[in-house]
Formats: structure tokens, sequence, C-alpha cells
């Protein structure tokens, strides 16, 4: 007895070994561009996933529960509640059932039972899950941009091999640029790395200016000023309609004269919105202006300094 014990706990601590190590290697993996998306989008949706499962796992419990209490006593998969649980999860996951042993006893309650089972569980918050998973990895895998793939890595690794000695360490690349400017040319960021082997260099300028370009996509996507002035030119046209109606048909006192009141009164209220809109764009707009007018100033400069090398970011 003493050594079946003792190898059941052996059997189970190796088993949990191996979780942790595969769960260990998600932080090596994490070091290259694409696999670091699918980590960081579990990451992302952890907090959302454990809110979400506050609601998912007492509404399985409950139909586990349930089904216990009405198949229970002549079904062998849902005699226990641990056996309950096992089978509506086998239940949701593949979406089989054996209907003929489930109905025997009565129909519509077994048919109430899997119809809410299979429209709650399975079709609406297993989805749900899907879509939170889905949409915050649109978000990454954008963000991520056109990132390195893992046989890029590999080749890269292999030509860098040659040139080991002169190899910077990352720590120390994160913590010189972390001093440096975010914008510079490109032979301040030679002087600031002497020892740099070339494949390194490279492989840095390439993914400082991949991150630049990355950087002005998503700003420029998230621009969304032209729509709202859009929008704001469509609804002035539908409200100057709405006025030479109104001031056309001269409503005389009643109901006619009350609805054109409410109109006037919207229409008021909307260029009062607009109004506010067209103030918060012109502040946009005179902040990049003067941004824009200090960056071409530092370029001046820096060409003037460095000579024509082409500048680029390392933020």
């Amino acid at each position: 007895d003493e050594v079946m014990l003792v190898t059941s706990w052996f059997s189970v601590c190796i088993t949990y070994m191996c979780i942790v190590l595969m769960c260990r290697s998600f932080a090596a993996l994490a070091v290259q561009p694409r696999l670091a998306i699918v980590l960081a989008t579990l990451h992302a949706t952890s907090v959302d996933l454990a809110h979400f499962a506050i609601i998912i796992v007492p509404t399985f419990v409950a139909f586990a529960v349930a089904g216990m209490c009405i198949f229970g006593r002549r079904v062998e998969q849902f005699s226990s509640i641990h056996r309950s649980i096992g089978s509506c999860f086998k239940i949701a996951m593949e979406a089989e059932f054996d209907w003929q042993t489930l109905s025997e006893e009565d129909f519509w309650t077994t048919a109430s039972w899997i119809w809410m089972f299979i429209m709650l569980i399975v079709l609406v918050m297993l989805n749900m899950v899907l879509a939170i998973i889905m949409d915050v990895y649109t978000e990454v895998r954008n963000a991520a941009g056109s990132s390195e793939t893992v046989l890029e890595s590999i080749v890269q690794m292999c030509r860098s091999l040659p040139e080991w000695r002169q190899r910077v360490s990352p720590n120390e690349v994160l913590q010189t640029l972390a001093s440096l400017p975010d914008v510079m040319s490109r032979q301040e960021l030679q002087n600031a790395f002497p020892t740099m082997a070339p494949t390194q260099f490279a492989w840095l300028v390439s993914a400082a200016r991949g991150k630049a370009q990355l950087q002005l996509q998503s700003e420029t996507e998230r621009c969304f000023s032209p729509r709202v002035l859009a929008a704001m030119k469509l609804g002035l046209d539908d409200s100057h309609e709405a006025l030479r109606r109104i001031s056309k048909s001269r409503p005389s006192s009643g109901p006619r004269e009350r609805r054109a009141r409410v109109c006037v009164e919207d229409i008021i209220q909307s260029m009062t919105v607009q109004n506010h809109w067209v103030m918060i764009i012109q502040a946009q707009l005179d902040s990049l202006r003067s941004r824009m007018h200090s960056v071409e100033e530092d370029l001046d400069a820096q060409h003037n300094k460095v000579g024509p090398d082409s500048l680029f970011s390392v933020a």
C-alpha cells in the first residue's frame, strides 16, 4: 500500500512538473515577436476571461446539478455531480448526446434541459469566449505589424554566429537606447554602439524603421478628424434643410408649431455639440502644427550637424 501511495504521488508530481515546465517555456518563447503575439493575447484576455468565468461557471454548475437531478436515477453518466459535470462538458465540447436514453422517461423535461443548455452554454457563452479572444488577438496582431517570423529569427541567429564576440547584450542595448533621443541619425546610433557587430546593427536599424512605420500607421488609423468633419457637414446640411422647410411652411399655433419648436431646439443642440467638436479638432490641429514645426527645426539642425543621413525612430 505504501509503495502504491508513493507511486501515485510520484506520478502526480511528474504530471504537474510537466505542466509547470510548459508554462515556463512560454517566457522563453516571448522573445520571438510572432510567438509573443499569442502570449500577449492570453495575457490581455486574462482579465476579461476571469470576469466572464464568474458568470459561466455558476451557470454551468447549475445545469450539471439539474442534469443530475433529472437523469441521475437512471443514467450512469449523470449519477453523481462529478459525472454530471463531465457529461455536460462533453456535450458542450462535442455537441453530441444520447437523446433516446435521456428522453426515455419524460420528453418535455429532457427537451427543455437540452435546448436551454445548447442555446445558453454552447451557442452563446462559448462563442462569447471565442469572440473575446479573437477581438484581442486582432488588436495585438495589428499592433505587432509585420514582425519577424520564426524562420527569419533562425536565419538572423545563424548570420550572427561568426560575430558572437562583437555581439552586444540585449540589456545593454536597452539601457543605451533609453538614454538616447527618440529621433536620431544612423551615424548617431552607430556612435552609440561602436563595438556592435554589423549584422546586429543592421537588424537594430531595420527593427527601428519597422517600429517607426508601425507607429505612423497606427496614428494615421486613429485620426478620426476627417470622419468627424464629414459627419458635421452632413448634419449641417440636414439642419439647413429642416429650417428651410419650417420657414417655408410657417406653422400656426397647435401641434405643428410644437413640433417645429422641438425641431429647432434639436438643431440648436446639435450645432452646440458640433461647435464643441470643431473646437477640439482645431486644438488638435494647432498642437500638431506646433509639433511639426519643432520637429522640422530639430531635423534641420541635425541635418546641418551630421549631414544628409536618413533619420529614423528608435523609440
